[in-house]
C-alpha cells in the first residue's frame, strides 16, 4: 500500500456536516490527513508532504470515503 495516495469520495463523505469527528483524520498517524472550515461547513485537506502511505485513514473512515488508489 506504500505506493498508494489517499483519495476521498465526496459523494460518500459526511465531513461538511461532522467536522471534527472524522475518524480518518483522528486515526493519521502523521497528521497529514485533516479537517478544516470552509465556506458551508468543513472538508478534508491532506498534506501529501507529510502522508507516508499506510493507509490508517483508509482503514478508519467508516462510510468508505476513503481509499488508497
Amino acid at each position: 500500500m506504500l505506493d498508494r495516495l489517499p483519495w476521498v469520495d465526496t459523494t460518500r463523505c459526511d465531513v461538511a456536516e461532522r467536522c471534527a469527528d472524522c475518524k480518518a483524520a483522528r486515526f493519521c498517524p502523521n497528521g497529514a490527513f485533516g479537517v478544516v472550515e470552509a465556506e458551508g461547513g468543513c472538508r478534508v485537506s491532506i498534506d501529501l508532504e507529510r502522508c507516508k502511505r499506510c493507509g490508517e485513514c483508509a482503514h478508519a473512515c467508516e462510510l468508505g470515503a476513503v481509499r488508497m488508489i
